[in-house]
């Protein structure tokens, strides 16, 4: 038997140099092309495999550097992806799209602060590109720095104006930092571009809620529901805006339809239950408060409301059990601690009854009801 071996062997690329520089033959862009469809199929092993061939053989392309790295990042490995990003991008320092994929990678890593160095330069290698800002605002966002981010996607937007994307995000930030009316100022601006945008016109919705423009935020969210008639917060909204303009019964309407699509969100019975306490349905009321607590046992609002309703019905042992939660879970909130002080003078404990007003005077000087009480 001959000693020839007659396992199949791997295709293997073959190259040619011109000067000291390492030359792809065609059949090495016919394998990277091959791996890249791999790739992009999910077959990342034999993808790969592919790479780390061609690799041995072109250890400075930055493409191919690139591409293991963001495989890498698929699979989890940060730290393999940012050797292999870093590598890159020092090879091609204006390849945008790989300074945002190292970002990516640092940010899993809790690299915080290079992350959004790497997109600060993403945004100069390729300032038309609006996901580098939104990214780095996401990032300063969840760092608390939500005057940066507003910062960045206004410097973003000035590059982009009106940018349907970068618009809703500045939008959503101004949101967040509680400046109200430019957040409505830019909501309504992606609307004149995108006034079909239901997630938009449920935001510009909510902020005029906030701003006590209940006929217009109920206008807005009615127009989010048309486009999109299974939005549950744009229903739970609506049932805001109608519980304020005293239309109690259509506002049980919309917080219904949201808690038959998402059910387990604690916020849309406790919602509910205002309603239902509204309409004089204390009963319903009292069973939707009880299920936001069991929904997210950790919610001050709905302890509160529970103990109010409790109290209304003169079952004040039980509010006081309620309301003494709601405290421990607020303990700054000068409303609850005032709901605690009247329900300990309904059960004639009058000096922890004074002692709770006071306490809720020293948290809120303008609690009038403390003052009265």
């Amino acid at each position: 038997m001959s000693g020839r071996d007659n396992r199949p062997t791997r295709d293997r690329a073959s190259y040619h140099r011109r000067g000291s520089e390492i030359v792809a033959t065609q059949s090495t862009v016919a394998r990277r092309q091959q791996a890249l469809a791999l790739h992009q199929k999910g077959i990342l092993d034999e993808a790969e495999g592919i790479y780390d061939d061609l690799l041995r053989e072109l250890p400075r392309d930055a493409q191919l550097l690139h591409l293991k790295g963001v495989l890498r990042q698929q699979r989890g490995d940060h730290a393999g992806a940012i050797a292999f990003l870093t590598q890159a991008r020092d090879l091609t320092p204006s390849n945008a799209v790989t300074r945002f994929s190292l970002a990516q990678s640092q940010w899993q890593l809790r690299d915080t602060s290079n992350a959004i160095r790497e997109l600060e330069e993403a945004q100069r290698c390729d300032p038309g590109q609006p996901a580098y800002a939104i990214v780095a605002a996401q990032y300063l966002s969840a760092l608390d720095q939500d005057q940066q981010a507003a910062q960045t996607l206004e410097a973003a937007e000035s590059r982009l104006p009106d940018h349907p994307d970068l618009c809703q995000h500045l939008g959503n930030t101004y949101w967040k930092l509680g400046a109200l009316p430019r957040a409505v100022d830019v909501y309504q601006r992606v609307l004149r571009k995108r006034p079909d945008c239901p997630e938009v016109l449920a935001s510009l919705g909510s902020i005029l809620i906030r701003l006590n423009r209940l006929d217009e935020a109920a206008q807005a969210l009615r127009r989010a529901i048309a486009l999109r008639p299974d939005f549950a917060s744009a229903h739970n909204n609506l049932g805001n805006a109608l519980r304020q303009l005293g239309e109690s019964e259509s506002a049980i309407k919309h917080f219904s339809k949201a808690i038959s699509l998402t059910p387990s969100v604690a916020v849309y019975h406790d919602n509910r239950g205002l309603a239902f306490r509204d309409g004089g349905r204390s009963d319903e009321a009292i069973a939707d408060f009880r299920r936001a607590i069991e929904l997210d046992p950790a919610q001050a609002i709905a302890h509160l409301h529970l103990g109010t309703a409790l109290r209304d019905r003169r079952l004040n042992s039980e509010a006081l059990t309620v309301l003494e939660r709601a405290c421990e879970l607020a303990p700054t909130d000068a409303t609850a601690i005032e709901s605690l002080a009247c329900c300990l003078f309904d059960l004639r404990r009058f000096r922890e009854s004074r002692a709770r007003h006071e306490q809720a005077l020293a948290i809120d000087p303008h609690c009038l009801a403390a003052w009265e009480n």
